[in-house]
């Protein structure tokens, strides 16, 4: 969005697209979505404003869960607007969306998911990250598909390494990274979405490459391919490997 819609008494609007998913006709494309999510508004109030919101997905609001958490850090007041009973309210709850604040504010708490739609928030030294690897990997396994049929214990290695390496180098300790899972029937596909704020990449990155001007900077870098923090790194299990 180039232009923040405001209400009369100024109020900031961010109006949710009509197809709030990173998948529109058939082409997966972020940048639309990532723009909406301005990260700047800090002592201020916003408005969520969903009544236009025809399509969305799981992923797009999990992420949208992270950038209400890091709002609220930035003690900005969040009025959500998503019309009662239409497929953007329905989906929100069964991710237990309206609980996103008593999950951030206690270190206990944690989603409750349907069981079909498993989202996880992952807290640091979290004693559970074991049970939701298991959690996911039984909950491909009861799947009616062949998809991953033989391959559970790969797939649930690739997600711990990736939840592994959120509290590594996205350690946040007023925010937590999160993890969402799901099936979709119709395509016979699994997706999973991990989603950090990546505060610890700047400081990785640097250890081999000069310093950045900014964490986007290096979150841009760290895209990019044969980029690794760890190719300057000569000790440890890092020693003359590239």
């Amino acid at each position: 969005m180039t232009n923040t819609l405001r209400t009369k008494q100024g109020t900031p609007i961010i109006n949710l697209p009509k197809t709030f998913s990173f998948i529109q006709n058939g082409i997966t494309e972020f940048d639309s979505i990532l723009s909406l999510f301005k990260w700047n508004y800090s002592n201020t109030k916003i408005i969520i404003d969903g009544t236009q919101c025809k399509h969305t997905s799981y992923q797009t609001l999990t992420l949208l869960i992270l950038y209400l958490w890091k709002l609220k850090q930035q003690k900005t007041f969040i009025s959500i607007q998503f019309p009662k009973h239409s497929s953007l309210d329905i989906m929100w709850n069964r991710l237990d969306g309206p609980n996103y604040l008593s999950i951030l504010n206690n270190t206990q708490n944690n989603f409750h998911y349907i069981y079909n739609k498993p989202l996880f928030a992952i807290k640091y030294k979290d004693h559970n990250i074991t049970k939701m690897l298991n959690t996911i990997r039984d909950y491909a396994m009861d799947l009616p598909t062949d998809l991953i049929r033989g391959y559970e214990d790969a797939v649930r290695y690739i997600i711990s390494e990736l939840t592994y390496n959120a509290l590594e180098h996205g350690f946040n300790p007023q925010i937590p990274s999160l993890l969402q899972f799901n099936w979709y029937r119709d395509k016979n596909q699994l997706s999973f979405i991990l989603a950090d704020l990546g505060v610890g990449i700047k400081t990785h990155l640097e250890q081999t490459y000069a310093p950045f001007t900014s964490n986007i900077d290096a979150i841009a870098m760290a895209l990019e391919p044969e980029i690794s923090g760890t190719f300057g790194v000569n000790v440890g299990p890092y020693k003359q490997q590239n």
